[in-house]
């Protein structure tokens, strides 16, 4: 419906920042993972353990704003430099956290809200 319209808008837009994909990536696998109210865990947003969440979210400080990033290398740990994954876990820790502070937001709202406002208003490693 709208909503899945929405996401896809929103994956698929062009000079995305690697912030952005993250957070298009985790509203997506966030969305996939309660369908139907019924929460069923994707390995790919959740290949990361707290340590690792926590030092791939360190080096991606630097890159956050950055349109060159290395997608494949973010997302599917095609290099050496991140784990494969790390960009949808993190992403998905970040919607996450966003929701824990935000209980009643409708996904349907958030997917309009820049990445930077949701990263913000997430609390995430701040």
């Amino acid at each position: 419906g709208k909503l899945y319209l929405h996401l896809s808008l929103r994956r698929n837009k062009m000079g995305k920042t690697l912030l952005d994909a993250m957070i298009s990536e985790g509203l997506a696998t966030y969305y996939e993972e309660h369908w139907n109210g019924e929460y069923t865990e994707s390995k790919w947003g959740h290949a990361l353990n707290r340590a690792q969440l926590q030092d791939e979210w360190h080096q991606a400080q630097h890159e956050l704003n950055s349109v060159s990033y290395n997608y494949q290398d973010w997302f599917f740990g095609t290099g050496v430099n991140h784990p494969v994954w790390t960009g949808y876990s993190l992403g998905t820790a970040i919607i996450q956290a966003y929701f824990q502070r935000h209980a009643g937001a409708k996904m349907a709202e958030v997917v309009k809200m820049p990445s930077k406002k949701i990263l913000k208003e997430s609390g995430y490693n701040n």
